[in-house]
């Protein structure tokens, strides 16, 4: 279980037009994160400076529209500048295409080539998307609906959509992610409506180092109410029952790994990092997916050699099935014409690899917004997020000693 929480100060400079349908944008950020690494145990803190230059491409007015955004954001840690210093590449793209009066087409896509905390923000959910790790990965998600009046007080729509997170890490899973959703929506009042909806998804998930190729499948129907307090405040709370299928392969048979004979485990460079990986089996190291790096770091003068290690009973496959709630909810509230304020909460299963298989997220965002003047955007927000497993993961580890002249041996 992975958990870490996040304090964002962001200020923009949002509209500095040079042409009708180009916007330029600067931005900094101060960000305070509690894991800043992502993992489970060895938690390390850092304050993170963000600076933030973007363009886009919009298109506001006709049947036709369309926003294109590039970014390449910096960041650069304080604590862990070493580590955290690096540029990222988001391209995000929204666009709508009114076909008549009661049909409307949208079409989303975002690329990511980040290794930082993502800020992609979806306008219905605001829960950001968390990277594993803060290694560089790169994901890509597509989303293509229709958003059908039925009549004055009734809409449906339906939509699909694909995600795929990919990382060069030998630990982490790539994984791809295929969802459907059908809802249909009726306004009992203008301040009041309520809707129903069913979502499927399936998630499949490679395998890696120890961890065994996987899959989810997820059936999720769910209710929504949307309420208008008055013209400035709006509550919103959608929720329901989700039926989870993971299915995981067989645990590899056979283990391989390059082992430094003449290194000891207590030296000045250790064979493997094992401050991410602390697990001990009868006082015995046990290293697996959980570690890094899987494969070890020897001395320039050492010779590696081949260790393969199977286990007696290999695990086989597993097939399991639980039931759990989907949901989110979310107030806003414009406290002035230029003072607004959200507090949202969301629980979905997360396509965020490392934990070996598909998990669940839950995640709270508050944030308050001030637009200064037409210049300057000041942005003040906190994010907690929680992702656990699904149900129990099997993994084959290499389990070492130190051995009676100081060598490491496989057992």
């Amino acid at each position: 279980m992975v958990r870490r929480t996040i304090l964002t100060a962001l200020l923009l400079i949002p509209a500095l037009a040079t042409a009708e349908e180009l916007e330029l944008e600067l931005g900094t950020a101060l960000e305070y994160d509690s894991n800043v690494f992502r993992t489970e145990k060895n938690e390390k803190q850092d304050g993170i400076f963000r600076l933030l230059p973007a363009a886009t491409l919009y298109r506001d007015e006709g049947d036709l529209r369309y926003r294109l955004r590039y970014a390449m954001p910096f960041e650069q840690g304080f604590k862990y500048g070493d580590n955290i210093s690096d540029f990222d590449a988001i391209l995000d793209l929204t666009s709508y295409w009114t076909y008549d009066e009661a049909n409307e087409f949208f079409l989303t896509n975002t690329f990511r080539d980040d290794r930082a905390v993502t800020r992609r923000f979806q306008v219905d959910q605001d829960v950001p998307d968390i990277s594993d790790r803060r290694r560089r990965v790169i994901t890509n998600n597509v989303a293509l609906g229709l958003n059908h009046a039925f009549s004055a007080r009734t809409t449906g729509g339906v939509s699909m959509s694909h995600a795929l997170w990919n990382s060069d890490q030998p630990t982490r899973q790539d994984n791809q992610t295929f969802a459907a959703t059908a809802d249909l929506n009726y306004a009992l009042t203008r301040t009041n409506q309520v809707g129903t909806g069913f979502t499927f998804t399936f998630q499949d998930f490679e395998r890696a180092g120890g961890v065994p190729a996987s899959q989810a499948y997820f059936y999720n129907l769910f209710g929504s109410w949307v309420y208008q307090f008055d013209e400035v405040t709006t509550f919103s709370v959608s929720a329901g029952p989700t039926i989870v299928q993971n299915e995981q392969d067989a645990a590899p048979f056979e283990t391989s790994v390059q082992l430094t004979p003449t290194q000891k485990l207590n030296g000045e460079v250790n064979v493997f990092d094992f401050d991410t990986c602390t697990q001990t089996v009868n006082g015995l190291l046990v290293l697996g997916g959980s570690c890094e790096p899987f494969v070890p770091l020897f001395a320039p003068d050492t010779s590696p050699v081949d260790v393969s290690f199977a286990p007696e009973t290999p695990p086989g496959s597993r097939n399991q099935l639980s039931i759990t709630a989907f949901g989110n909810a979310r107030l806003t509230r414009r406290w002035t014409p230029t003072i607004s304020s959200t507090l949202s909460y969301r629980r979905q299963q997360s396509n965020a690899s490392g934990l070996g298989g598909s998990t669940i997220l839950d995640a709270v965002t508050a944030r308050g917004d001030w637009q200064i003047d037409q210049w300057w955007d000041f942005q003040l927000r906190f994010d907690f997020t929680n992702r656990q497993s699904i149900g129990q993961q099997t993994q084959t580890y290499l389990v070492i000693q130190e051995g009676p002249n100081g060598e490491v041996q496989a057992v």
